[in-house]
């Protein structure tokens, strides 16, 4: 994770962040969260990146975390 988050300060954008998924999800449901949907690389790539010819894929760190009250 230190070398993905010096690699993205080197292209100007600091990584503010890091959480586990699993605990994310529980804190989005103790503040009123009803449904948190974690979208990880796989969904990722079959929903956005399906259709590229260039090979671009999301790697392993990559998560939507997608939370409605």
């Amino acid at each position: 994770m230190e070398v993905l988050a010096a690699r993205a300060a080197e292209g100007g954008e600091p990584w503010k962040t890091f959480f586990e998924p699993e605990s994310l999800a529980g804190m989005l449901h103790s503040l009123g969260f009803s449904e948190v949907e974690d979208h990880g690389p796989e969904q990722l790539n079959e929903r956005y990146l399906s259709g590229r010819t260039d090979g671009l894929r999301k790697s392993g760190v990559s998560r939507l975390i997608c939370a409605r009250v």
